[in-house]
């Protein structure tokens, strides 16, 4: 049983619900949920999926009712709008937030047909349904744009897409940006004043993507293969969920032994795996096709060595190339060089990110800002 949440005293200027899906694990959502929990406001939890996914551990933990609602495949719309509705009718929000593709949809069709007064979702994504012509993906961004009364854009480059790529008035987009715990990265002391990494038992190369064409992992699997020839004691780790390009990705690691690589669906602490890495890569094919990329904000903070193309909130960086090896779009062999430069020590060590540039990227930050928006503080 779910443990009993002690409702605030209600407040009329503001009833929210929370509505998510498309998220197993998310720091983030948790951080914007304890933001009103510890307010005086009236709020709603109802996530679409599984029980036993993570973030709903993270609710339970946090003494935080949730409702869940079973996720079904895009024929079973109708059933989960049903419920989404019903859930709305009940709780009779003045405010929805809505996160995930899913909740996104019907978050904003069911508050739009009761006449939920605000209406927000948070884009996480940028420009992927239009780049590969997805039609549904693009008639839902459509819908969802048209329905809601303000959309959280979570870089300057989904900003740039919702304005210009798809027409959304600018009055209805806000930026923030995504988060993490930068308390718990700036306590972490890196000590890479290593030897040339010939001597060392193994090389640990890691790599956390969904394995999905845009992000780019098939070439760094590449790259490891042409490194793995020359550095026998290197090891790939992998870490995201199966996607489109999975078995590509498969069918090339199958040249090596199954000894020199791993792949994981999820790991549960990043900063703990980006610590046992001697080199991390992250290659998106094209500036605008990661939307956010928390990862890069990651690598950087614990700074691991790091190889990266430029997309995303990088963009939001000024001179990337002083805090890691930039390399060009879709290109394994200057992956390979930037590698083999690390490696060998052939580069100078990169520097620390600014603490002030590191701070806009805190959970502190970004739940403060959330709380602003729902409240009415933009």
């Amino acid at each position: 049983m779910l443990p009993r949440f002690s409702v605030p005293k209600y407040t009329p200027r503001a009833h929210i619900l929370f509505l998510f899906s498309d998220v197993n694990a998310s720091p983030m959502l948790l951080q914007i949920v304890q933001s009103v929990q510890q307010s005086e406001y009236l709020f709603k939890v109802v996530i679409i999926g599984e029980k036993d996914l993570q973030i709903c551990e993270g609710l339970r933990q946090l003494g935080i009712e949730l409702t869940l609602i079973s996720k079904k495949s895009k024929y079973g719309l109708f059933y989960m709008l049903a419920s989404v509705m019903r859930q709305m009718l009940f709780s009779r929000p003045s405010t929805i937030l809505a996160s995930g593709q899913y909740a996104t949809i019907l978050g904003m069709l069911s508050a739009y047909v009761l006449r939920v007064r605000r209406r927000i979702f948070i884009r996480h994504h940028s420009n992927f349904h239009t780049k590969n012509k997805l039609r549904f993906g693009i008639f839902a961004d459509f819908v969802a744009n048209y329905l809601a009364s303000e959309i959280v854009a979570v870089s300057e480059v989904v900003k740039e897409i919702l304005i210009n790529a798809e027409g959304v008035n600018p009055a209805k987009v806000t930026l923030i940006h995504n988060g993490i715990d930068t308390e718990r990265f700036s306590r972490v002391e890196f000590l890479r004043q290593k030897p040339i990494f010939f001597n060392y038992d193994e090389i640990n190369i890691g790599v956390v993507s969904r394995m999905t064409g845009w992000k780019g992992v098939q070439y760094t699997v590449d790259a490891f293969i042409m490194l793995h020839s020359r550095f026998p004691n290197s090891h790939l780790s992998l870490v995201g969920a199966p996607a489109d390009s999975y078995k590509l990705i498969k069918d090339k690691l199958a040249t090596l032994d199954p000894s020199a690589y791993s792949i994981t669906i999820w790991h549960p602490d990043i900063l703990g795996f980006l610590q046992e890495l001697d080199l991390f890569v992250h290659a998106p094919i094209g500036p605008q096709d990661e939307a956010f990329g928390l990862v890069y904000i990651e690598a950087l903070a614990s700074r691991v060595p790091s190889i990266f193309t430029i997309s995303g909130v990088l963009n939001e960086l000024t001179n990337p190339e002083k805090y890691a090896q930039i390399v060009p779009y879709e290109d394994s062999m200057a992956i390979f060089t930037a590698m083999v430069e690390i490696l060998e020590c052939a580069v100078p060590n990169r520097e620390s990110l600014p603490h002030e540039w590191l701070q806009q990227y805190s959970l502190t930050t970004m739940g403060k800002r959330y709380m602003d928006l729902i409240i009415g503080k933009k």
